[in-house]
C-alpha cells in the first residue's frame, strides 16, 4: 500500500497530480496546503484559505493547512513540521504537480529526503500542452483566479480553462500551464470530485504582490451534489 500525501493548491497541476496519483493506485490520506498567516490565502493563486479546505472537503481528503509567514518561524522549519507530522502517520510517499521547473522539486526532494519521504511527480517533464489538454479531456472545471498583469490582461481571469482558453493564451509568449506564474487556477469539478462547487459572486481585484497582479476574489458559493 502506498501511504501518501499530496501538495495541494487548488490549481489544475495539482489537482491532475493527484489524479494520476489515484489512479496509479496511491492511496492518498491526506492534502497539504501552505497560506498566508496575514491574508489567509494561498500566496500566488489568492485563493481563501476557506475555499481550499471546501475542495479538499469535495474531493473527500483530509486537509492538513499550514499558515506562513510567520515571525521567527521560515518556510521550510513549517515544510519540516509537516514532513515530521506525515511520518509519524507512517506516510511513505509525497505527491506534487510540477512539470519542468528544476528548482522547487529539486528542493522538496531534499526535504523529503531527510524524513525517509518520496516524492513522486506525475506530470514531470510532459509535455506543458499535453498536460492543459489531458486536464481538459478528462472532465475536470476550472477558473482562471489570477494572473501576472505584466503579462496577461485583466479579461482573462474567471475564464474558464477550455479550448478557447488554450487556443488564446498561445497568441502569448508564455507557459500554456502557467508553470513561471503567469496564471493560476481554482478547480471546482472533476472526475475525483464527490461533489462540485459553484462560484455564485465575485470580483476581480488588481494588487501588488510578487509581481503586479489580478485576482479573481470569490466572495460567495455554494456545494452541488452530481
Amino acid at each position: 500500500m502506498k501511504l501518501s500525501a499530496a501538495s495541494f493548491s487548488g490549481g489544475k497541476d495539482s489537482t491532475l497530480a493527484l489524479y494520476y496519483a489515484l489512479k496509479e493506485g496511491y492511496d492518498v490520506k491526506f492534502l497539504i496546503n501552505f497560506v498566508s498567516q496575514k491574508y489567509k490565502r494561498s500566496s500566488f493563486h489568492g485563493i481563501k484559505k476557506d475555499l481550499i479546505k471546501l475542495q479538499a472537503d469535495c474531493l473527500g481528503i483530509k486537509l492538513l493547512q499550514y499558515h506562513v509567514g510567520l515571525k521567527n518561524i521560515s518556510y521550510e522549519k513549517k515544510f519540516h513540521m509537516m514532513l515530521r507530522k506525515l511520518k509519524r502517520f507512517k506516510v511513505q510517499y509525497f505527491i506534487c504537480g510540477d512539470i519542468y521547473l528544476e528548482e522547487h522539486p529539486s528542493w522538496i526532494k531534499k526535504q523529503c529526503d531527510k524524513f525517509g519521504i518520496i516524492l513522486y511527480e506525475p506530470l514531470w517533464k510532459k509535455p506543458t500542452v499535453d498536460v492543459l489538454k489531458e486536464f481538459i479531456n478528462l472532465g475536470f472545471k476550472a477558473k482562471i483566479v489570477s494572473v501576472n498583469a505584466k503579462i496577461l490582461s485583466k479579461e482573462f481571469v474567471g475564464r474558464e480553462v477550455d479550448e478557447k482558453f488554450i487556443y488564446d493564451l498561445q497568441k502569448h509568449s508564455c507557459c500554456i500551464c502557467g508553470e513561471n506564474g503567469e496564471y493560476h487556477t481554482f478547480v471546482y469539478d472533476g472526475p475525483i470530485f464527490k461533489k462540485r462547487i459553484k462560484i455564485l459572486k465575485s470580483s476581480v481585484v488588481y494588487k501588488e504582490t510578487f509581481w503586479p497582479a489580478w485576482f479573481l476574489d470569490i466572495k460567495k458559493v455554494k456545494v452541488e451534489e452530481k
